[in-house]
């Protein structure tokens, strides 16, 4: 009779205990590797503001009416969009990654109702603090990602509370 193996990931967190030396982030465009919460934050709060001042300035050149935007202008601005949901889409996956689960987590923050749980989620969850198959725990965070998520937060935080009270 052949003698059960132990789970995968049962050794590598057994090796990974003294092979916890953090690694580099993954690459931006790319669904390997992983980053902690700090980054997953900037990245996408970053590509979001990117997208929103690109769609800004698409629609002053081309004209288009904020109260009734046609569908040309809304085919232009999903096609605009559709690289920042790559991007967002990787950069949840290199999340989902660090906290040991399917790269398919990450993947499901584009499922109405359920993708916001998913990416609240991701925000908030500590990822793993050894190395996993995905491969060692993300560097520290330097000073320059935390005020910029300091100030994403803030400004988020600022918009919401203004378009409360101007409606």
């Amino acid at each position: 009779m052949e003698r059960a193996r132990p789970p995968k990931t049962a050794n590598v967190i057994r090796e990974g205990a003294a092979l916890s030396t953090p690694g580099a982030p993954g690459p931006m465009w790319s669904a390997k590797g992983r980053i902690g919460r700090v980054r997953y934050l900037v990245r996408c709060g970053l590509a979001g503001v990117a997208y929103l001042l690109v769609v800004g300035l698409v629609g002053i050149v081309l004209g288009s009416d904020v109260d009734a935007p046609s569908i040309r202008d809304g085919a232009i601005f999903a096609a605009l969009g559709l690289p920042v949901l790559v991007f967002v889409l990787l950069q949840s996956t290199q999340r989902a990654r660090d906290l040991g689960w399917s790269a398919w987590t990450g993947v499901s923050v584009i499922v109405p109702c359920i993708g916001s749980l998913v990416s609240l989620v991701l925000l908030c969850a500590p990822g793993s603090p050894i190395r996993n198959e995905n491969g060692p725990p993300p560097t520290p965070n330097g000073r320059a990602l935390v005020i910029t998520a300091w100030v994403l937060g803030a400004a988020w935080v600022a918009i919401t509370i203004a378009s409360v009270l101007e409606s």
